[in-house]
């Protein structure tokens, strides 16, 4: 005889949620989200790490629908049950149900639900997950009517499962560059303004403290349970002080909610409970992948992290499955998938490393794998491979920068490092990060014995580029010095080479263009002879600017022919956009404006393969010159504004020739003087309110880069809902509504539900308004 089961008269019918006891912040298009994610699945499964708000966002959604529910919505917490026997009997006990039997099944207590319309929250289920999941299927199977939505830290994996990834809230890019104003358009600083004032009525934000509110909601990233665990401290701490003791972050952020879970009173506890529903591999992986800073790809992972009872034909699994726990999280890179910890697990992971006694030797393979990555970048520094390869140094940089640090420490190779950073040569100049690379080189070179003469000489000709650059002329001789000191110890070309190198581009920056020309040719023949084809093309390219800066056209035009020359059949990007450039204004000082915006155009889309922002301002800086003298001064303006706007942005100059700054200068005052003002402040405010990619699809004559745009807030409801939607909002009943569209009464009353669950309201009045909201907002509802 198959068990009976009675409703307990001690729960209502309408269902059970908790009220609110605190403020809901933000998380406003995800709670559309999960709505119209029901409008597609029985079962929504809301899926992120310990902390990120799951449970809030689930209890708000089925608040905002219980209306279209005529059974309730109900919530089970699965938090406090840790035998997944007593699963089913938690459901029942949640829905104030009481079995008159001996046994209570999934599919028993799905019976009783046959008929039934609600909506169950089953909170908490990624320990509970082969039960929690068998529930629901059998549920959902036996209830056409019945909708589930879930909370767990991995999907539950029942078929027709919709599942919604939560994320961190939104952090401020920049916190060094924030104002009480602009910060506060961040969620994460929303919740910690809301639980700081809650905590301390007189707490405020300010612009002098709102860079170190900003700074505390990325060091925890945006997670809501760590930003209300800091913000419960402005008790007691400052914002700064605060920032300053988040170095260690399980120490300061205690003491939660006394009545709330004791996985949530903590941020260890929060992360204990993840950590203990890993398996042994799992956890011995999310302690070793916590070596990695930022971003890292499936195949560091494997080279890193594999050994031991790890396999590296494990990793892929145990990467994903973590990836299912909400441990690592997944984007999407260049189209490329790429993983991330957020800090607190990370922290949290290397804490289990270092009680593992591997720090050491995960941090020493960790190293080895970047610095081999740069190995790779200088064999591809003159092929086609160049930008593919920047751009993975541009992806990796956050860990090459740990690699570069661990190195240089006592323990580590510095020898190593000094050959990575020397490699890097043409990626700091390309990236403008002349400061970085004078930093590793000074720790490098500060070690006596380090590397071999030439790699020395090699670092510090790159510490004298790199400060002679910056205009910093006494750093940039100290290092000519003494690298020119060691050059003796060299030996027949490469000797030749670095004797004439060194003082001939010193010169360039104590404005000797004679000294410069005198030593180049000897330069250049010494680094041919000894095979270095990168630095014979960095000369000849140096040698071609020195020329014209002497006035000897003829001479820079060759040599930077003959650049392309060796760079063009290689497919090499940088040096042929540099050279590109130089010819580009030759050609204009020449009086020919069509070859020069040739030229400077081809530059431009080179340095935009190289994702190079300030060579390609100073080619658009040179095309604006071009413009005008082909009879374009409207696009010379909007080319002018863009120039300016973006060189302010980045305290840099145009250009770091006097010469062009002076025809720039000039060209301002031609497109004054035959351009009505009107005329000339649009074009340049056009060109102001551009980025880099909007410029150069501008002077390319390309279309603008598609934006990505926000989904239309209409989209969340069908045509068809759109169009009742509107017809309440101008006041009709539902057979008015009925009788307009040509439908059953019916029907439209089931529209208008439909409507009223996606947008959360609670009164026809409320569907008026937010129609008047979005069609003023959008201009359209169809």
């Amino acid at each position: 005889m198959p068990p009976t089961v009675a409703r307990s008269p001690l729960r209502p019918r309408a269902g059970f949620l908790p009220g609110e006891i605190d403020s809901f912040v933000g998380r406003r298009k995800e709670l559309e989200e999960v709505r119209r994610l029901f409008t597609r699945s029985p079962l929504v499964t809301i899926v992120g790490p310990g902390g990120v708000g799951k449970t809030r966002l689930a209890l708000r959604t089925a608040a905002s629908v219980s209306r279209s529910f005529r059974d309730g919505v109900w919530l089970c917490e699965l938090g406090q049950v840790h035998d997944p026997a007593l699963v089913t009997q938690a459901v029942a006990d949640a829905l104030g149900v009481a079995e008159s039997s001996t046994e209570l099944t999934p599919f028993s207590l799905a019976q009783l639900m046959s008929d039934a319309q609600l909506l169950v929250v089953l909170d908490n289920c990624e320990h509970l997950l082969e039960a929690s999941a068998l529930a629901a299927h059998d549920l959902l199977r036996a209830a056409p009517a019945l909708r589930i939505l879930a909370t767990s830290r991995e999907p539950l994996g029942v078929p027709g499962e919709t599942t919604l990834r939560l994320s961190p809230l939104g952090v401020p890019d920049n916190p060094d560059e924030t104002t009480a104003t602009s910060v506060t358009r961040y969620e994460s600083v929303q919740l910690f303004i809301d639980r700081a004032t809650t905590a301390t009525t007189d707490f405020e934000l300010t612009d002098e403290n709102s860079r170190d509110v900003a700074r505390i909601c990325s060091q925890v990233d945006g997670v809501p349970l760590a930003i209300e665990l800091a913000a419960a401290r402005v008790r007691t701490l400052a914002p700064d002080q605060l920032v300053d003791r988040l170095a260690d972050l399980f120490a300061v952020l205690t003491n939660g909610s006394r009545i709330a879970p004791s996985r949530h009173k903590t941020l260890r506890q929060c992360i204990d409970w993840s950590f203990d529903q890993c398996s042994e591999k799992e956890q011995l992986l999310w302690s070793r992948l916590s070596v990695f800073v930022g971003s890292f790809d499936l195949e560091a992972a494997e080279g890193i992290c594999a050994g031991g009872t790890v396999e590296r034909e494990e990793v892929l699994d145990l990467v994903e499955s973590l990836v299912d726990k909400s441990i690592v999280t997944r984007e999407m890179r260049r189209s490329r998938p790429s993983f991330k910890l957020l800090e607190s697990i990370r922290a949290y992971g290397a804490e289990q490393l270092l009680a593992s006694a591997e720090t050491t030797s995960i941090r020493s393979r960790h190293a080895s794998w970047y610095h081999q990555s740069i190995r790779t970048f200088e064999a591809d520094l003159l092929s086609q491979e160049q930008a593919v390869m920047a751009a993975r140094i541009d992806a990796d940089l956050s860990n090459i920068r740990e690699a570069l640090d661990f190195s240089l420490q006592p323990a580590g190779e510095s020898a190593e490092a000094l050959r990575s950073v020397n490699g890097l040569y043409l990626y700091w100049l390309s990236r403008g990060l002349m400061t970085e690379a004078r930093y590793w080189l000074g720790r490098a070179l500060g070690q006596e014995q380090v590397g071999t003469p030439k790699e020395r000489i090699v670092g510090l000709y790159t510490a004298m580029t790199c400060a002679g650059l910056q205009g910093n002329l006494e750093a940039a001789r100290r290092s000519a010095n003494a690298a020119l000191s060691l050059v003796p110890v060299l030996e027949g070309a490469e000797r030749d080479a670095y004797a004439a190198t060194i003082p001939g581009v010193l010169a360039i920056f104590e404005g000797d263009p004679e000294g410069a020309l005198a030593h180049f040719p000897a330069a250049i023949d010494g680094h041919h002879r000894s095979g270095d084809l990168s630095r014979e093309v960095e000369l000849l390219v140096a040698q071609g600017f020195t020329l014209a800066m002497a006035g000897d056209q003829g001479g820079t035009d060759a040599s930077h022919q003959r650049v392309l020359e060796i760079t063009q059949p290689r497919g090499e990007i940088w040096w042929r956009a540099t050279s590109l450039w130089a010819l580009g204004l030759s050609a204009w000082r020449h009086g020919d404006p069509e070859g020069a915006r040739r030229d400077l155009e081809e530059s431009l889309r080179l340095r935009r393969s190289m994702a190079d922002s300030m060579g390609s301002v100073w080619a658009l800086a040179a095309l604006a010159l071009a413009h005008a003298d082909l009879g374009d001064l409207e696009g010379s303006a909007v080319l002018l504004g863009v120039v300016t706007s973006l060189t302010r942005a980045a305290g840099a100059p145009p250009s770091i020739f006097p010469e062009l700054e002076d025809a720039l200068l000039a060209c301002e005052a031609r497109i004054a003087r035959m351009l009505s003002a009107t005329a000339a402040d649009r074009a340049r405010q056009r060109g102001s309110s551009m980025d880099v990619a909007e410029a150069t699809a501008f002077a390319l004559s390309e279309p603008a880069p598609a934006q990505a745009s926000a989904p239309s807030a209409w989209s969340i409801l069908t045509r068809r809902e759109r169009q009742v939607a509107s017809l309440v909002a101008d006041g009709l009943s539902n057979r008015e509504i009925a009788a307009s569209l040509v439908i059953s009464e019916r029907t439209a009353e089931g529209h208008v539900e439909n409507v009223l669950m996606k947008l959360a309201c609670t009164s026809r009045t409320q569907i008026a308004a937010w129609v008047a909201d979005h069609v003023e907002s959008s201009g359209s509802n169809t």
